[in-house]
């Protein structure tokens, strides 16, 4: 991690260390926001939708890049958390992966 990185990338980073189901909560409302490299709209979906399709425990890390786009079947490309900002006054958007030159990069 470097200082000059912006918010929402340094969020991100810790957030790949979590576990997805910490995100899963209906009452807190996160979103996943993903979208391909095509011409696909971006998907916004409730990680709590999410949480019963993956085996509990698995992080960010591990259940990202199997992540595909739900309109074309690609892999995804951007994929982000959308929610309750960390502290007041902040945004609530996390920046979690963009894959660039073929990997993944958070």
């Amino acid at each position: 991690m470097t200082e000059d990185e912006p918010a929402p990338v340094r969020r991100g980073r810790v957030a790949m260390r979590q576990a997805v189901a910490d995100f899963a909560a209906p009452a807190a409302g996160w979103h996943l926001i993903v979208q391909c490299a095509g011409h696909c709209r971006r998907q916004h979906r409730l990680v709590a939708e999410l949480v019963p399709q993956i085996s509990p425990g698995l992080t960010w890390a591990e259940v990202l890049p199997k992540l595909r786009c739900n309109q074309c079947g690609k892999p995804a490309d951007i994929v982000g958390l959308s929610g309750p900002p960390e502290t007041p006054g902040v945004g609530g958007t996390w920046l979690l992966l963009q894959r660039g030159a073929g990997q993944w990069r958070i």
